[in-house]
């Protein structure tokens, strides 16, 4: 396939197994680059960017499209289906793993596999669920973002990389989020933390995998249980870490989860497309 300028999408190597990223807020393709020794020599293997997360997406970005995930899932929909891959690996960080259960269930038999690191189908408190946050955690929150972004985006860096971050690796997080065009990182901040996709994940077919770190300050475990007990999980790894971006802290840690998860799609069966019930 031509690659999609919109979306920023680099593909590397050929082979009928495929792997795809997927970036979480405040990060681009190039977040990849130390867990990419992991993937087979032999396999096809795609990144991209969100429309709006990078200088280069934001003149495609469309506030009334791009308002919920429901935008970027069809885009990735977009892509996976231009891609006719026989077998696919989704690996979706952060909203990524959301986004990638939104184009799953739009589009069964797009993936063979769907691995989530960091993912939450909703980071507010309820009842029956813990999802991280009050809803006065959230409303104050979205204040501090409305009010001042630079000053809430610098403080969150180094609760979402954790205890173990380098002085490089805040920096470049930094950067990556002061990048983002102000009325966009608000927007995109909005749709992440008012998400609930949780009545979307018991209808995700295929297998999946779910890992998380022990503390991290945007998802809790408990979240990855509620995942795990309502999908078709073939993993669920909690690491011994601190912070929201193992690939970027602790990628000795997590690439042989993602080496085991090709080795899994390697060996299944071909893609069966469906029609979609939804």
């Amino acid at each position: 396939m031509q690659p999609d300028s919109r979306l920023s999408v680099t593909i590397q190597g050929e082979g009928p197994n495929t792997i795809v990223f997927g970036n979480g807020l405040s990060t681009t393709q190039q977040v990849w680059s130390q867990v990419l020794s992991y993937v087979p020599a032999d396999w096809r293997v795609v990144r991209f960017d969100y429309v709006g997360t990078t200088p280069a997406t934001s003149a495609h970005w469309d506030a009334a499209r791009y308002q919920s995930y429901a935008g970027h899932a069809a885009d990735l929909g977009g892509l996976l289906a231009r891609l006719e891959a026989p077998r696919l690996l989704f690996v979706g960080h952060s909203m990524s793993g959301m986004i990638g259960a939104l184009a799953e269930v739009s589009a069964p038999g797009s993936m063979s596999e769907l691995f989530m690191i960091g993912a939450s189908p909703s980071y507010v408190n309820r009842e029956d669920y813990h999802g991280g946050f009050s809803a006065d955690d959230v409303d104050g929150l979205l204040r501090s973002v409305d009010a001042d972004l630079a000053a809430w985006m610098a403080g969150f860096g180094p609760m979402a990389l954790g205890r173990d971050a380098t002085s490089h690796q805040l920096a470049d997080f930094r950067d990556t989020l002061l990048a983002l065009r102000p009325d966009i990182g608000r927007m995109l901040l909005r749709s992440i933390f008012t998400s609930d996709h949780r009545d979307v994940v018991p209808n995700i077919r295929c297998p999946v995998s779910i890992v998380q770190n022990a503390d991290d300050v945007a998802v809790p475990v408990a979240v990855g249980a509620w995942l795990a007990a309502r999908t078709h999980c073939v993993l669920h790894e909690v690491l011994p870490v601190s912070g929201h971006l193992p690939h970027v802290t602790h990628p000795t840690l997590l690439g042989p989860l993602l080496r085991s998860a090709c080795d899994r799609v390697a060996a299944s069966a071909p893609l069966t497309r469906h029609p979609s019930s939804h």
